[in-house]
């Protein structure tokens, strides 16, 4: 099946379905929607530090999840203090 066939068939724009067919585009590592706040190394820290606090008897609710995750963001130089992470970021966390 030719590539503008596949196109029209599967509704994809024909420049998507070339780049993958033409290796410009490695379909493996292409992620959609936004880039996560914290990186896989920063996020296990995060998880590390409420697992830590959970074995001592002291687990956080989701709302100081998010602020103690955003106390990081600000140490990191991520985020400042005046955009405060939301509970969509905490729902996109616990299925990462």
């Amino acid at each position: 099946m030719s590539v503008l066939r596949a196109s029209r068939t599967y509704k994809v724009p024909e420049n998507t379905l070339r780049d993958r067919v033409l290796g410009k585009v490695d379909p493996e590592t292409v992620v959609m929607g936004k880039v996560p706040l914290f990186d896989e190394l920063e996020e296990a820290q995060i998880v590390n530090h409420f697992k830590a606090m959970a074995d001592l008897g002291y687990g956080y609710t989701q709302q100081e999840c998010i602020d103690v995750a955003l106390q990081f963001a600000v140490q990191l130089g991520k985020r400042t203090v005046d955009t405060p992470l939301s509970m969509m970021w905490m729902k996109g966390f616990l299925k990462r």
